[in-house]
């Protein structure tokens, strides 16, 4: 055999050895000298990776007198999680559970962050929220009826020439329960997308008269509840207008078959971004949730997409049921 032969027989095996030790965690060393090439192995502990933990919700707003509740969802623990509570930094005393209750909440309780530390065998996190009091109850919106009397819709599609577009009607079963909601679109072959944009004829929150905003929760149950042809993602989020411009939250919940259920919690001003109408001017707050903000308009969006340019034409039906808003005053 050559010395060509040798050379490469040698340097073979070794990478095969080597491969084998790292899978076994251990890091090998070969030696670059003539001969066999020897070998110097040392044990490397194997290191896991820490548990991670999520509080939710991560800011919560409650009337004054009301319960708070924080909950904390440990995952990757490689032992039973343990739990510790702290409020502002310092440990609250006998809060070890994976929920913790605040009853009768009071001013004073304003503005004060909660943190939860997951300890287990591979290590610790940590998760914070934030708790707001409100002065006053929350002015709550609610439907799960949905005649079309009570709505508006106003929808953009693109392509906007030959592009989706969509009915919406009120069916009087199938809901969560009873009636619900029904959005249909038709899906042109090809990418393209439609966004619907659902407005309460008689929710409006006015600032000026009902005071200033602190947060919004918003709740719905979406679901995917028939379809012809080509299958489209179907999307719902949390909506309001103010002065000519609509806004939505970021969260959106991708509706799939069987109802699932859509929450934002104390969602303030700056978690609604634009999404419909002109721009917002450097001098403008947009929106404006303050005393002298122009009335909110409540609702939410809808919306069907395809994302391929090989998705064949369909029918896609989406059912919305039991939508509550509920808007906290400073």
């Amino acid at each position: 055999m050559s010395t060509a032969s040798k050379s490469s027989s040698s340097g073979c095996g070794r990478y095969l050895l080597s491969t084998v030790i790292a899978a076994l965690g251990v890091v090998a060393i070969v030696g670059s000298g003539g001969g066999g090439g020897e070998i110097e192995s040392m044990w490397v502990p194997h290191i896991d990776p820490p548990p991670y933990v999520t509080m939710s919700p991560s800011r919560l707003t409650v009337e004054q007198g009301g319960t708070a509740v924080f909950t904390a969802s440990a995952g990757r623990t490689l032992s039973p999680p343990t739990y510790q509570w702290r409020r502002d930094g310092a440990t609250i005393a006998g809060a070890t559970s994976a929920t913790y209750t605040l009853v009768g909440a009071n001013l004073g309780d304003d503005g004060a962050q909660f943190s939860v530390e997951v300890t287990a065998s591979n290590g610790t996190a940590t998760s914070t929220g934030l708790l707001q009091v409100s002065r006053l109850p929350g002015v709550v919106y609610e439907d799960s009826d949905f005649p079309l009397s009570n709505w508006t819709v106003a929808a953009t599609a693109d392509p906007a020439q030959n592009g989706p577009s969509q009915t919406v009607s009120r069916a009087s079963s199938g809901g969560n329960p009873g009636a619900h909601r029904s959005i249909t679109y038709e899906m042109p072959a090809g990418v393209g997308s439609i966004t619907v944009f659902h407005t309460a004829a008689s929710a409006t929150y006015e600032p000026a008269v009902q005071g200033p905003v602190y947060g919004i929760d918003v709740q719905l149950d979406c679901s995917e509840i028939g379809g012809v042809g080509g299958a489209a993602e179907l999307a719902a989020r949390a909506m309001i207008e103010q002065a000519g411009r609509r806004f939505a939250t970021d969260y959106r919940l991708i509706c799939v078959w069987g109802w699932e259920h859509y929450s934002v919690v104390s969602q303030r001003a700056e978690e609604f971004k634009l999404v419909d109408g002109l721009a917002c001017g450097t001098s403008e707050t947009c929106p404006d949730f303050s005393a002298s903000g122009a009335p909110i308009r409540l609702g939410f969006l809808t919306r069907a997409r395809h994302g391929s340019s090989a998705s064949p034409a369909g029918t896609n039906s989406q059912g919305i049921d039991n939508w509550k808003v509920t808007v906290w005053r400073k």
